[in-house]
């Protein structure tokens, strides 16, 4: 009786230990998810805040793109305010010119009409009476009097002369006076135009500076969170994996915890080999040891989790190789390569027969690998292993587990 009692003890004791661990594990998973929820949210916040920096950028740049029209439109205005100068300034230098051709011509007027000014002041000197006792006879004084007269019309002739070459040169110099005070009023306004040219280029590149900077910024945050809660999401599966690896050894090590049927189809419908060498080991597969099952499927087929677990994925970006890993429940994993579209996310729970993505294969095709000959999705399923999937699994050597064959888990039909 004693010794049952002890027994009794001991069970009770054990079971408190084991719910004490498992409240302990229950506890830091907890946390560590109630930590991720805070970053998501912190995510959430940040891609709000880089859309509404986006949508600011994309108000901006509108604005940039009207000031840009206003700047074009100002150099233009500066272009043929300048030209409007230059071709003043053109005016005022033949204007210039003409002044001084005319100014010249005035001397020369003036000199020529004082000239036959003095002359006539000579003639007129003598009286009539005085040139008709002075001549030699009546026709000398007539041709006395006759040059005199001449003399006269000759100086009413130079008076309208220099009238109108003093008309004309005060006509060139109001030109002159005009086309100068255009070029300073043009002058003037070039002063103002490339000001305002320079006012919206510099208002423009703030508000270039200002909209990379805010976005730089919350994109700066977005990484780190990211970083973060990547190192979460690590930290999660690493303690998930250990608590199913630690429950798989408890369940009989080396030998299957789960029963035939566990596993589901991940493709629609009964699952067939797509071809022959296409087989777990098939001895006929061309490209070295086939750890699993290439199945029948056509590009861009659904995809489904063959049981409830945590994922794992490598999108390689382009026509190299993708694929999916998942952690179940039971610590097993499986595997699917040539990934042509990838629903999921790293350290994202996943319930049986949820999408997961599409199937690929096609050569070139995105995610197909360059070991492929043709649309077929590449499954396989391993034991667990000591050592959890990475949080990027960056190649198919760095998938851990033992391959075993997936006929032992689910049925799968034949190529033909």
């Amino acid at each position: 009786m004693k010794i049952f009692k002890k027994i009794q003890l001991l069970i009770i004791v054990a079971m408190l230990v084991l719910g004490t661990a498992s409240f302990a594990f229950a506890d830091e998973i907890s946390d560590k998810q109630g930590q991720r929820d805070q970053l998501q949210q912190n995510i959430d916040e940040a891609n709000q805040n880089i859309s509404n920096a986006q949508n600011k950028i994309g108000t901006l740049q509108e604005e940039v793109v009207r000031m840009d029209s206003n700047i074009s439109h100002l150099e233009e205005k500066i272009a043929e305010t300048q030209k409007s100068i230059d071709d003043l300034q053109a005016k005022i230098d033949a204007a210039q010119a003409e002044i001084d051709a005319n100014r010249a011509a005035w001397e020369r007027q003036k000199e020529y009409f004082n000239e036959t000014i003095r002359q006539l002041y000579m003639a007129v000197e003598k009286t009539s009476l005085e040139l008709l006792f002075s001549s030699d006879d009546f026709s000398s004084y007539n041709q006395t009097k006759t040059y005199q007269e001449r003399l006269e019309e000759k100086v009413k002739r130079q008076m309208k002369i220099l009238d109108r070459a003093k008309a004309k040169l005060e006509t060139s110099q109001a030109e002159f006076e005009k086309n100068k005070a255009e070029k300073e009023k043009d002058q003037n306004e070039l002063k103002e135009q490339q000001k305002d040219l320079l006012n919206q280029k510099q208002t423009k590149d703030a508000l270039l500076e200002q909209t990379k900077g805010e976005e730089s910024a919350y994109q700066d945050y977005l990484k780190q969170a990211q970083e973060e809660q990547s190192a979460l999401d690590q930290e999660i599966s690493r303690l998930i994996y250990d608590e199913y690896y630690k429950k798989w050894q408890q369940n009989g090590g080396d030998a299957p915890p789960v029963d035939f049927g566990y596993f589901g189809s991940p493709l629609p419908g009964q699952p067939r080999i797509s071809c022959v060498g296409g087989d777990y080991m098939d001895p006929l597969y061309g490209w070295g040891t086939h750890y699993g099952v290439d199945l029948r499927a056509d590009q861009g087929t659904a995809l489904y989790a063959t049981a409830s677990g945590t994922a794992f994925v490598h999108d390689s970006g382009g026509p190299g190789l993708s694929f999916i890993v998942i952690v179940h429940d039971n610590a097993y994993i499986s595997v699917y390569l040539h990934v042509s579209a990838i629903y999921i996310g790293n350290g994202e729970s996943v319930s049986k027969f949820q999408q997961i993505g599409l199937t690929g294969g096609a050569w070139g095709g995105y995610g197909s690998g360059w070991q492929t000959t043709g649309p077929h999705l590449h499954f396989e399923i391993r034991q667990p292993s000591s050592t959890a999937p990475p949080q990027n699994i960056n190649d198919y050597s760095g998938i851990p587990g033992t391959p075993v064959n997936p006929h032992d888990y689910l049925e799968i039909l034949p190529p033909y």
